[in-house]
């Protein structure tokens, strides 16, 4: 459970660093 936890918690990372980048 926690692994998928923490891979969802870097997916969540990864995506709001993506949308940041595109929006700027």
């Amino acid at each position: 459970m926690y692994k998928y936890i923490t891979i969802l918690g870097a997916a969540g990372q990864i995506a709001q660093k993506l949308t940041a980048t595109l929006l700027t």
